[in-house]
């Protein structure tokens, strides 16, 4: 093998090795993180946290759910369809649907620029008043009732 072959062979390697780092790079360098919390700055656990690229055919997602303290981490997209990863990409909008079961579904958007970036949400909760039944009891008053003449005395009665 020449020399000038060998070089490039080397080079072309090196080449690979850096785009290998500067992905994996990317992998743990861009991330959007953040709190989850109520109206009265409560943390919310267990809140289904899912970003998507606005206004884009792409199918790449990342979802996560809060952990007990209301955070949330994602750094990596998925595809369904394609089963690959992405790291988040800079400088794009998101959408970002938020669901719990005791809170109202939050959809928003944000801009996420590039790094770490914290984006924190609050959620409205439902209002457990309209889950209950409000049920009516009828008492009927028994000194009062009426007999029909003629009629067999009723049960309980002399």
């Amino acid at each position: 093998m020449s020399r000038f072959a060998l070089c490039a062979a080397l080079a072309l390697m090196l080449l690979n090795l850096t785009a290998c780092a500067t992905t994996q790079s990317a992998f743990r360098n861009n991330r959007i993180e953040g709190t989850v919390t109520n109206e009265q700055g409560d943390f919310i656990s267990r809140v289904t946290v899912t970003i998507s690229v606005t206004d884009s055919d792409s199918d790449l997602i990342g979802t996560t759910t809060t952990n007990y303290a209301g955070r949330y981490t994602i750094n990596v997209l998925s595809s369904p369809t394609l089963k690959t990863e992405a790291p988040i990409i800079a400088n794009h909008t998101y959408d970002v649907n938020l669901e719990s079961t005791d809170h109202y579904i939050k959809n928003t958007s944000i801009t996420y620029e590039s790094g770490t970036e914290t984006h924190d949400f609050t959620l409205e909760a439902k209002d457990s008043s309209l889950n209950d039944v409000e049920t009516t009891t009828i008492e009927e008053d028994t000194d009062e009732r009426q007999t029909v003449p003629g009629a067999p005395p009723r049960r309980g009665t002399q």
